[in-house]
């Protein structure tokens, strides 16, 4: 008499085939179409940025899809992030950058504005790995990026204010809307300003100001958007907002 086959052995050999056949598919289905993003330093449209990430420690290439963005490693290790993974994105600047005075390209044409940290908090109950260990945050560098054209005179070099108000930011304000329609975050996007690349006073958000200046000791001439503070042994700066406080080392 023939041996009656294992239907056990069968269901778990269709079952393996059906995970090595997604496993086979690409990192990008079901994100749509790619979206174009300024290049950091001439405007020009691109597909891909590069970026420094501190969490997990490596280079990244950025690129956003309709539905969501993949980072990339040398590698060609992938980070997917798609809109139900993340909880909620913060940009805001380290405390250095905001206390460099802006200074203009060479040519005199463009000022050079420091990049900023974006935070992304992810949602616990989904599953984001980068070389196999599970992610709860990514944390990100922007690259330094130039604004919008400048026209100012020489004579006298222009101040730290005049710099201010001629500076038009376009590249990070373009990565800000990439983020909020790629991943769906109407209202779960925040942003820290850095007021020596923003005019504070024109932002219609809430903005904190402290006293830390710098070497200019003066009380609340600073307006700088952080306290400076410590948690255990780990210097740092706190962010107040109004949505929450965010602790930087």
């Amino acid at each position: 008499m023939d041996q009656l086959p294992d239907l056990e052995k069968i269901s778990a050999e269709l079952l393996n085939q059906v995970e090595d056949e997604d496993s086979e598919l690409p990192a990008d289905e079901g994100l749509g179409e790619i979206q174009k993003l300024p290049s950091p330093t001439n405007g020009e449209d691109t597909t891909e940025i590069s970026i420094s990430a501190t969490t997990p420690r490596t280079k990244l290439t950025l690129c956003a899809h309709e539905n969501g963005i993949i980072f990339t490693s040398p590698k060609d290790e992938k980070i997917v992030l798609n809109p139900d993974a993340v909880s909620h994105i913060v940009f805001f600047p380290k405390r250095e950058d905001c206390l460099k005075k802006p200074k203009r390209t060479k040519d005199g044409q463009h000022i050079v504005i420091p990049g900023s940290q974006v935070l992304i908090i992810l949602k616990s109950c989904e599953t984001v790995k980068f070389r196999n260990k599970k992610l709860t945050q990514i944390c990100l560098q922007l690259p330094q990026h130039f604004s919008e054209r400048v026209e100012l005179s020489d004579t006298p070099p222009p101040s730290e204010e005049q710099l201010l108000h001629a500076c038009i930011e376009h590249f990070e304000e373009k990565i800000v809307e990439t983020f909020t329609s790629s991943l769906q975050l109407k209202n779960r996007l925040y942003r820290v300003y850095n007021p020596k690349f923003h005019n504070i006073k024109q932002i219609s958000s809430y903005a904190f100001q402290s006293d830390d200046g710098g070497a200019n000791k003066s009380i609340m001439q600073g307006q700088m958007p952080y306290l400076k503070c410590y948690h255990g042994v780990n210097d740092g700066v706190i962010y107040p907002m109004e949505e929450g406080l965010l602790f930087f080392k």
